[in-house]
């Protein structure tokens, strides 16, 4: 009887295990939002560099302990970005929804040198100086 209850108390402990880590697609709705009035002409050096920056920060910092700083400084025209995830989210969850912030920033904060995005489950920003959060 004793490996009995065991059992169940494993198979119980597992399945809510699961249920906290698979809680489904990432809620990506809008906290809040703002931009730096400043713009960048298209095609520039910070245009090439904020590109690269967003992409890092999509597609990395669920590796990187889901809070991610970058920069990428090509033609000396720098760009900087944080990009951040819920804990809980699993990695492709956290990546999801840093797309879905990004193409919010793209749209929100055209040709703009400095924009942040908080959604409920990730947040990205980036500006033209070096930024701490």
């Amino acid at each position: 009887m004793r490996a009995f209850r065991g059992i169940i108390a494993t198979i119980v402990v597992g399945v809510l295990c699961a249920c906290i880590v698979a809680r489904g697609a990432p809620n990506t709705a809008v906290v809040s939002s703002s931009c730096n009035s400043r713009t960048y002409t298209a095609y520039s050096p910070y245009d090439f560099n904020l590109r690269q920056v967003l992409s890092y920060i999509t597609y990395k910092t669920a590796d990187s302990g889901y809070s991610a700083f970058t920069e990428s400084d090509v033609n000396g025209d720098p760009c900087y970005g944080h990009g951040a995830c819920y804990g809980g989210l699993t990695h492709p969850d956290c990546t999801s929804c840093l797309k879905t912030a990004a193409s919010n920033l793209w749209d929100g904060c055209p040709m703009r040198v400095g924009g942040q995005i908080q959604l409920q489950d990730c947040r990205i920003r980036y500006e033209n100086y070096p930024f701490s959060e």
